[in-house]
């Protein structure tokens, strides 16, 4: 019998647990080094997290798999905390530019493209999609042969940073718009 889902989950217990034994990040990160540590680490660890939601057969595993999730969702709403409290600190000071994290109104300018003029490009607009199930989405296409390119001199993409109110009438909008503008409709 196939048991792959089962390993699936084992590997991203192991993951978890990993990442709990990490020190915890200092108390007074800036909001690009704190995004950078989410998509180096934070984003694995709730993909991780969503992984372990169905349990297992075994009701040991599944208990095992219950505390684990919680301790990392505890370590996660403190982490939002801290993003949260950069993010407002960062908004109030200007929304100063900042190497890796680019608002959305930008990301066609500085960041699709240069890329396009290297490469053929396909951007996907997703709405709602977190960045856990873009690292699991990644990791498949990655498998059936697409690859990421990245503009000249980066090692790893940046984030792009959703306007605030993160819906879609605004966010979508000013992505295509270039600038902060809100439109006529949710879809």
């Amino acid at each position: 019998i196939h048991q792959g889902h089962r390993v699936r989950r084992v590997e991203m217990a192991m993951r978890l647990v990993r990442w709990l034994s990490q020190t915890d990040s200092p108390p007074h990160l800036g909001l690009e080094a704190l995004a950078k540590a989410y998509v180096d680490d934070g984003a694995y660890a709730d993909w991780a997290r969503l992984a372990l939601l169905g349990g297992d057969e075994l009701a040991g595993a599944t208990r095992a798999y219950g505390s684990l999730r919680e301790a990392a969702r505890v370590r996660r709403d403190a982490m939002n905390k801290q993003f949260s409290q950069a993010l407002a600190a960062w908004n109030q000071g200007g929304c100063p530019q900042l190497a890796s994290v680019v608002p959305v109104e930008q990301i066609v300018a500085d960041v699709l493209a240069p890329v396009a003029a290297m490469s053929l490009v396909l951007l996907l607009v997703v709405d709602g999609l977190s960045f856990p199930i873009y690292r699991e989405l990644l990791e498949d296409a990655q498998r059936q042969g697409w690859n990421e390119v990245l503009p000249n001199g980066r090692e790893q993409a940046v984030v792009g940073l959703a306007t605030i109110p993160s819906v879609t009438e605004i966010s979508r909008t000013s992505l295509f718009c270039g600038r902060l503008i809100q439109g006529q409709g949710a879809n």
